[in-house]
């Protein structure tokens, strides 16, 4: 049963496959060739034993007739009909205008089919041929079977000429058996040659295989060879290679991530270890006690908004966070977020102004009031005291556009589009409050409903935030 099992798997093997698919059409064009060549050998054997009867039977009627001259380039005398007889192994035989039997030279054939020029007659059966079907016909003619001329004489008399075809038969048979060696093996030579060629031709996909089985967790950069020939397999090499580019970009971004992660939750644990060995060691009574737990706890919530932030942008990039649809009043969301900010805005100087439009869209609430939180949270950071904050909305058929501009230092061009990359930060030191993950937010809430978020330069200097929402 496994030889059973071994012998069906080789058999469904490609190459395997190929080979004997270009086996049998190289068989197939073999045999066709073979027969022609046998169909043509039986035709030209069988057109010159016609020929060579004919020409006897014409020579024997001329020494009948009584023509000693030369006819046709031969000379005939009285000993011409023996010599066709008995040399040319011609059967001859001379019958009356009645078809009676005069006179025989050889052995006449007793049995056998007999192949006339224009038809083919048997003892029984005359069945006339077309002269293209004849040599066709003869090509399976046996031993006992032969040629038949016949010739009519000036007094009615008629001379018959039958050429046994022996010899021709012999000679097919032959043929016929050095043909079907050379067809055994030209295939054999045919299917090691697919074989072979199948073989070849799958050799950029087997060099393909033994690079990409170097790919692994600490080698991502192997990659399958291409030829430039854009065929099936330099397409798709080329489109593995795309896939290993994305799981190498993917494997880097995860490093960098989880290096990232590493660095923001051990500022704010060290932060916590450190504040509560502090109340540890004081008094119950001391000051420093009840400062070190506020710190231990404010220090604790900023880890949770951290976390809280990784998992939603993880949900939303594995596709399993659900956002609902719900009718929201964009312009009343934002007053309410810019009433959290006034406090903190007016204890530094900063003046917010609004000029909102009256919207409503479809959206989840929550994650829209976070993504403008965050780009809240952002302008007040980076503005000075005393700067200013501009806050505006508009509407077009399809979508809603909220700008929120600043006038603090801005953003380089060659920045703005890392800067929504996770965990970036423009100050070196990272020392700045914050986790490097609102503008992530912002952009991946707008990418939620459809639509997404641009930077430009404010008008005050600072920087231009454009959060555009399909509605």
């Amino acid at each position: 049963m496994s030889s059973t099992r071994a012998l069906g798997a080789t058999l469904r093997r490609v190459d395997v496959r190929l080979a004997t698919a270009l086996t049998f059409v190289l068989g197939s064009l073999l045999a066709v060739t073979l027969v022609f060549v046998y169909a043509y050998s039986a035709e030209e054997s069988a057109e010159e034993i016609d020929v060579r009867v004919a020409l006897r039977l014409k020579e024997a009627a001329l020494y009948l007739n009584g023509t000693y001259g030369p006819e046709a380039g031969t000379v005939v005398d009285r000993q011409s009909i023996d010599r066709i007889a008995k040399l040319e192994g011609i059967a001859l035989r001379l019958l009356d205008a009645d078809g009676l039997p005069l006179q025989a030279w050889g052995t006449w054939p007793s049995k056998g089919r007999a192949f006339v020029e224009g038809h083919h007659a048997d003892a029984e059966i005359v069945a006339p041929l077309p002269d293209d079907e004849r040599g066709l016909e003869m090509a399976l003619a046996g031993s006992e079977d032969y040629v038949l001329h016949e010739v009519s004489l000036p007094d009615g008399r008629r001379l018959q000429g039958a050429g046994r075809l022996e010899h021709f038969a012999a000679e097919l048979d032959e043929l016929k058996w050095i043909l079907g060696v050379c067809f055994l093996i030209g295939t054999v030579l045919a299917g090691a040659a697919s074989l072979a060629l199948a073989r070849w031709a799958h050799g950029p996909l087997r060099r393909a295989t033994s690079a990409i089985a170097q790919v692994s967790a600490n080698q991502l950069n192997a990659r399958m060879p291409t030829r430039g020939t854009n065929d099936d397999v330099d397409r798709h090499a080329t489109t593995v290679n795309e896939v290993l580019d994305r799981i190498e970009s993917g494997v880097a971004r995860l490093e960098r991530f989880s290096a990232d992660v590493a660095h923001e939750l051990r500022t704010p644990a060290n932060r916590i270890l450190n504040v509560t060995e502090v109340a540890l060691l004081s008094a119950p009574d001391n000051p420093a006690r009840e400062e070190a737990l506020v710190t231990a706890h404010a220090t604790a919530q900023a880890m949770d908004g951290l976390i809280e932030s990784l998992l939603l942008i993880s949900r939303a990039e594995e596709g399993r966070l659900s956002v609902s649809a719900n009718e929201i009043q964009l312009d009343e969301l934002i007053s309410g977020l810019v009433d959290l900010y006034a406090a903190t805005c007016s204890e530094r100087e900063i003046n917010i102004c609004c000029s909102l439009t009256a919207t409503r869209i479809s959206g989840d609430p929550v994650l829209i009031s976070r993504a403008l939180g965050n780009l809240l949270d952002n302008a007040v950071q980076h503005t000075q005291d005393g700067g200013e904050i501009t806050i505006e909305s508009s509407r077009t058929a399809e979508s809603v556009t909220v700008s929120v501009s600043d006038s603090g230092p801005g953003i380089p061009q060659r920045e703005r589009e890392r800067v929504f990359d996770r965990f970036v930060r423009l100050d070196p030191a990272r020392s700045g409050p914050g986790t490097g993950l609102g503008l992530s937010v912002v952009r991946m809430v707008a990418r939620l409903h459809r639509g997404n978020v641009a930077i430009s330069p404010s008008s005050a200097g600072g920087a231009k935030f454009d959060l555009t929402l399909a509605q």
